[in-house]
C-alpha cells in the first residue's frame, strides 16, 4: 500500500496519525508511507525519531483570527494546497488519511480533488473544524463513540471505531509493568499528568494536596508536571518525599506507567481518555476549560456517565475535593475494581485494526 497519513498542530492529532502510520507499516510491511505535517508544529519534533518519512508543508488557522491574520491563515493555505498537489502527483498514494488540524484540510482537499480515496479520523465527541467542513467528501469519517455521529452532517459516511492507540499501549502486561517500577502487589500506583505543557492552576492543586496524598498508607505517586512547570514543582517539594513520588516533566514512554496504574489523575485528551478505557485504568479526569466547544468535557463524559472515571471541572477543584476523591478510591479496592471494568467495556482497543480493514478496502476501490 501507499498511504499518506495527515495531521499536526497537537498532540491529540499526531499520535492517532502515527499509530494508524505504525499500522499500516506492520500490517504490510512492504508499504510507502508518508506522513504529511505542518510546519512549526509539534509533529516536526514528534515525528522524525520515529523513522516514518515525512515532509512539512505551511499551515495556518483562518477561523476566528483578526482580518491581517485570515489573510495571512488563506495565503498559507493556499500554499499549502499547492504543495500537496504536487506532494500527490509524486508519491501517488492509494489512500489519504487526515486526523485534524491545519495541515490536513489542504493534504486531504488536494486528493479529494484528484480523486484519490480519502478518509479522516475525529478523536473527539465534538469534531474540529477541518474534520467537520470535510466529511461530507471523505470516502469514510472513524467516529471515538456514537455520541459523535450528532454532530457531521448526514451524508457523512460516518463509522464508530474507537480512536487507534499506539501498539505499545496495548502490548504492556500489568504484571511486568508493575515489576519493572519496582511496585509491590500492595501498593496502589496513582500516575499524575497533563499533557506536555501541563498546567500550572493542576500543578498548584497537587502541591497542596501533596502532603495529605502521601500521607495515605501504600500510595505511590509518579507527577508528570509539564516541561515549563517542572523546575518550579521540584522547589516546592519537601525532602524526604522522593521514596514514595517521582516527579517527572514529562512521561515519554506512557505504557508503563499506564499499565501498571491503579488510578489516574489527567485531562481529558481524547486519545488519554481512549487509553485509559481500553486499559481499564479508574480515572478523575479534570477536563481542560481552554478548548473549543468544551470538547474535553465532552470527551469525558461517556466514560463518567459508563463509571470508569469520576469528572472534577476545574472551576469546581479544590484540594479538598480532590483529596477526599483520591481517599475514596484508594481506600476501596472493590469500587477501583468496578470502574476498571466499566471502564474496558466503554474501550476499544481493536479501533486501529478496524480502521486499517476500512483503508484497505479504500486503498482497493471499495466502499468509496
Amino acid at each position: 500500500m501507499r498511504v499518506i497519513v495527515t495531521g499536526g498542530g497537537t498532540g491529540g492529532h499526531i499520535y492517532p496519525a502515527l499509530a494508524i502510520a505504525k499500522g499500516v507499516l506492520h500490517r504490510h510491511p512492504g508499504s510507502q508511507v508518508l506522513y504529511v505535517g505542518g510546519k512549526g508544529g509539534m509533529e516536526e519534533e514528534l515525528v522524525p525519531p520515529t523513522g516514518i518519512p515525512a515532509v512539512f508543508l505551511p499551515a495556518r488557522g483562518i477561523v476566528g483570527k483578526s482580518p491581517a491574520e485570515r489573510v495571512r491563515g488563506m495565503a498559507s493555505a493556499a500554499r499549502g494546497l499547492w504543495g500537496a498537489l504536487g506532494l500527490m502527483r509524486r508519491f501517488r498514494p492509494q489512500v489519504v488519511v487526515g486526523t485534524g488540524g491545519y495541515v490536513s484540510g489542504p493534504v486531504l482537499l488536494s486528493a479529494i480533488l484528484l480523486g484519490i480515496p480519502t478518509a479522516l479520523q475525529e478523536q473527539n465527541v465534538v469534531p474540529g473544524f477541518t474534520n467537520r467542513i470535510l466529511s461530507p467528501w471523505v470516502g469514510r469519517v472513524f467516529l471515538p463513540h456514537e455520541e459523535a455521529r450528532a454532530h457531521f452532517p448526514a451524508r457523512a459516511r460516518c463509522r464508530v471505531t474507537g480512536n487507534p492507540l499506539r501498539p505499545e499501549i496495548l502490548s504492556v502486561k500489568r504484571e511486568e509493568a508493575r515489576r519493572s517500577l519496582g511496585l509491590s502487589p500492595d501498593e496502589v500506583f496513582l500516575v499524575i499528568f497533563a499533557g506536555s505543557r501541563g498546567s500550572a492552576t493542576l500543578n498548584d492543586v497537587f502541591l497542596a494536596a501533596l502532603p495529605r496524598l502521601l500521607a495515605l498508607p501504600r500510595l505511590r505517586l509518579l507527577w508528570a508536571t509539564g516541561r515549563q512547570h517542572y523546575e518550579h514543582v521540584r522547589s516546592r517539594i519537601r525532602d524526604g518525599a522522593a521514596e514514595r513520588l517521582e516527579v517527572k516533566p514529562y512521561i515519554e514512554a506512557m505504557a508503563i506507567p499506564l499499565a501498571a496504574a491503579d488510578l489516574a489523575i489527567t485531562r481529558a485528551g481524547a486519545t488519554t481518555v481512549s487509553e485509559l478505557a481500553a486499559l481499564g485504568v479508574p480515572a478523575i479526569l479534570i477536563p481542560s476549560p481552554y478548548v473549543a466547544h468544551n470538547e474535553q468535557e465532552e470527551n469525558a463524559r461517556p466514560l463518567v456517565e459508563s463509571g470508569g472515571a469520576l469528572m472534577i471541572r476545574e472551576r469546581e477543584l479544590s484540594v479538598e475535593k480532590l483529596v477526599g476523591a483520591v481517599e475514596a478510591l484508594v481506600g476501596d479496592p472493590e469500587r477501583r475494581k468496578a470502574m476498571a471494568k466499566a471502564a474496558r467495556q466503554k474501550g476499544r482497543p481493536r479501533a486501529l485494526e478496524d480502521i486499517l480493514e476500512e483503508l484497505e478496502m479504500l486503498a482497493g476501490g471499495q466502499g468509496r
